[in-house]
């Protein structure tokens, strides 16, 4: 009897962990730079996502007359895959695309000041970065709408999509593990 009882509390935080890293928003500060130093001071988030992962967001940005925020979504890979460049984010952009590589995704932004304007501490503007993504094997719900699935079905459909996510994970951590130990023991 106790068994039944703990499976779906165990069932719950398993689909917990597996949502977890699924989504990102952040909200922060980012201080005002002259165009010459502005490369220097650009503020970046990483985040790794698998390849054909499709990553949906917004990026807001605050008022801040006089200046302006440049974004950048590129990822580590040699190609340096530009995903997404705005050079004036002036209001909430949406944005939407796909992994080309298992990668770490650099969101990066800068706060440009105008030419005539001094720099100050006090020159800054707010950002909110909103990312969600969804693996390539699309939407598990549409899925189980289309299908007409159970309860229960639709529940052991989702833990096994999580599932198998995590397990590419661990599968790339271990890959990653490799090459560090390669590089440190070499």
């Amino acid at each position: 009897m106790a068994h039944q009882r703990t499976l779906p509390i165990l069932l719950a935080v398993l689909l917990f962990f597996a949502i977890l890293p699924a989504a990102l928003a952040v909200k922060w500060q980012i201080p005002a730079t002259t165009a010459v130093d502005a490369y220097h001071d650009r503020k970046c988030l990483t985040q790794y996502h698998q390849k054909d992962t499709l990553l949906v967001g917004h990026v807001e940005a605050g008022p801040g007359e006089g200046q302006r925020i440049e974004v950048s979504f590129t990822d580590t890979t040699p190609a340096a895959n530009q995903y997404y460049h705005k050079s004036h984010l002036t209001t909430r952009q949406k944005f939407a695309f796909t992994t080309h590589a298992d990668a770490i995704v650099y969101f990066c932004f800068q706060n440009i000041l105008d030419n005539h304007i001094t720099p100050s501490p006090h020159l800054n503007r707010s950002i909110i970065l909103h990312v969600d993504s969804q693996s390539s094997e699309g939407d598990i719900h549409a899925d189980q709408r289309k299908e007409k699935l159970k309860p229960m079905e639709e529940e052991l459909r989702q833990m096994e999509h999580f599932a198998r996510d995590v397990l590419a994970e661990l599968e790339y951590l271990k890959k990653r593990e490799e090459e560090m130990r390669d590089t440190n023991g070499g």
